[in-house]
């Protein structure tokens, strides 16, 4: 996918109302400017694309990517939008579990990102090899994202920030939808994962979503629980650091991946909106 457009000659100012790109449900960019004003940042510069989480509306995606953009500054962040609420659907974040429009969603995340947001990324490599480009994603933008950069060569991401994710704390071992990502290192530097044992859409209706039927886990959700999500539990194996302790986290961004233990902040699913989270975010990028 190339997008079309005349590249302009200098980037636009990045505002909450033009900085975001915007897929639909086929995983096509939607025709606008806005991948041309991201193309013509300056080439030695970092950039960070947020993808909103699961049912979703523009408002609520506007108030997260709104509210890190101010956190970040000057950091450029770009909104990555993606169709990700069902008309008909409640979903597990309020509290009840549709299983039809659950399945649709994680399908759609791994589309959006797999094939509209991982071509765009590599034109945009293509175009800008030197800008530093980063992702993050909340809930099934996490797995948007994820599935963006398993999608990609090695190289073109530089952090990525996993906000709550909903999906499976192994995604990132052998057997794993993600283990491409760590093998061959497709991000050159580190992966961070936010989980909290307060994330009751991840840490309850997530496992019983996701697994196959007839399972009987005596600990729902948790570190025994096959089905476990990587929001509530973190990736196994990773080191594990309070999110708010920048000098740990600072210690082990050579790592592969890193923990980051958020109970004491984040307080549910969608508690997200959090300076901790920022800086990390920050000291992703900065690393």
């Amino acid at each position: 996918m190339t997008p079309s457009g005349p590249v302009p000659k200098k980037a636009g100012p990045f505002s909450s109302k033009d900085s975001r790109m915007t897929f639909d449900s086929q995983a096509r960019l939607v025709p606008n400017r806005e991948f041309d004003q991201l193309a013509a940042l300056d080439t030695e510069r970092d950039v960070l694309l947020l993808a909103h989480g699961w049912l979703c509306d523009r408002a609520r995606a506007d108030a997260m990517i709104s509210y890190f953009r101010a956190q970040l500054a000057p950091i450029p962040v770009h909104g990555v939008y993606w169709p990700s609420k069902p008309g008909h659907a409640q979903g597990l974040i309020r509290g009840g579990i549709d299983n039809a429009s659950y399945f649709q969603m994680k399908t759609r995340a791994g589309e959006v990102g797999a094939l509209g947001l991982a071509p765009c990324l590599q034109t945009l490599h293509f175009r800008k090899p030197h800008l530093r480009l980063h992702l993050a994603g909340h809930s099934f933008g996490a797995r948007l994202v994820t599935a963006a950069v398993s999608a990609l060569p090695p190289g073109v991401i530089r952090s990525l920030t996993l906000i709550q994710a909903a999906f499976s704390q192994f995604a990132f071992e052998p057997t794993g939808a993600f283990y491409n990502v760590l093998e061959p290192r497709r991000v050159t530097g580190p992966i961070l994962v936010t989980h909290s044992s307060h994330d009751r859409a991840v840490g309850y209706a997530y496992p019983i979503a996701s697994r196959l039927a007839h399972q009987n886990a005596s600990a729902l959700g948790d570190q025994s629980d096959p089905y476990g999500g990587l929001g509530r539990n973190g990736a196994p194996h990773a080191p594990t650091v309070p999110l708010a302790d920048l000098n740990q986290l600072r210690a082990h961004l050579a790592a592969p991946i890193v923990n980051l233990e958020s109970s004491a902040i984040i307080g549910s699913h969608t508690d997200v909106n959090h300076s901790a989270v920022a800086a990390a975010i920050r000291a992703a990028i900065e690393s």
